[in-house]
């Protein structure tokens, strides 16, 4: 409770908080491997999502609706693809937690995230779906 009080109490942590989860949110959807929640429900329905290779957000996007972090679906879904993310993530020093199959959590901490932590860790979920992707055209499957 006293790292609590030196910080300012949950008021500024939670403001903190907002602003490093937003900014986590808005480098994932930059991402060229985002796939918009309303198309990948689209694309799970149809027979060519194992075709389809990406990442959404299934958080809800209102940030007075979700604590300070955010899960992904990676698709395609059925457990192959998160594993293999969830590996390169934790080889790289990018912490988050695993809900099998298919969802990691990504959450920003006030009390001590950066937000050069945040670019970090958006840039290398962005490195290694570029590899996967890059062994998936190769002819490894995931």
């Amino acid at each position: 409770l006293q790292i609590f009080h030196e910080a300012g109490g949950m008021g500024p942590l939670r403001e903190r908080s907002l602003h490093l989860t937003g900014y986590l949110d808005h480098l994932l959807q930059k991402s060229q491997f985002w796939i918009p929640p309303d198309v990948a429900g689209k694309v799970e329905q149809q027979k060519e999502s194992r075709d389809v290779f990406g990442f959404t957000i299934i958080t809800p996007s209102d940030p007075a609706s979700r604590g300070s972090q955010l899960s992904l679906v990676f698709l395609p879904t059925g457990g192959k693809t998160m594993p293999k993310v969830m590996e390169a993530l934790s080889a790289r020093g990018v912490v988050g937690d695993s809900r099998r199959p298919d969802v990691i959590r990504l959450a920003p901490c006030a009390l001590y995230s950066t937000f050069d932590d945040v670019e970090r860790g958006a840039a290398v979920l962005e490195e290694v779906l570029g590899e996967l992707q890059k062994d998936m055209i190769n002819g490894s499957s995931l």
